[in-house]
């Protein structure tokens, strides 16, 4: 997960561009696939998918880069070639972000990573009969 002072670092880059706006959007999901044929676990799939995807908006046009490597070293060289896209400004305003804490409307009870792969499977069984 991005730190405040690295989401601040990268957008005040951003905004050192001809953007009206700057994005970052930070993924982290974690996929589980069951398959099951004749109440057999045939194929069992889990999959982690995270990165960064940044895009700079000028007006109505918009640039947009996507990486898997979070590290510093990856995501500046993608910062610097969405500016070059949309145009370089040797100054930018310096970006402050506030934390603003809103109310959960729909939590959730039961984290998907939490529950075991046999619970998972006794549910779908369940479900399907």
């Amino acid at each position: 997960m991005l730190q405040k002072e690295q989401l601040e670092k990268y957008l005040g880059l951003c905004m050192k561009s001809e953007a009206d706006f700057a994005e970052i959007y930070e993924e982290e999901e974690v996929s589980e696939l069951v398959s099951m044929l004749n109440n057999k676990v045939e194929k069992v799939n889990q999959q982690l998918i995270s990165g960064i995807g940044i895009r700079l908006y000028k007006g109505v046009q918009s640039v947009y880069a996507y990486t898997n490597e979070t590290e510093e070293e990856s995501v500046l060289p993608l910062i610097e070639d969405l500016r070059s896209s949309i145009g370089l400004k040797e100054e930018g305003q310096p970006v402050v972000l506030t934390k603003v804490e809103y109310e959960n409307m729909h939590p959730v009870n039961v984290e998907f990573v939490r529950v075991s792969f046999f619970e998972i499977v006794y549910m779908f069984l369940v479900a399907v009969y």
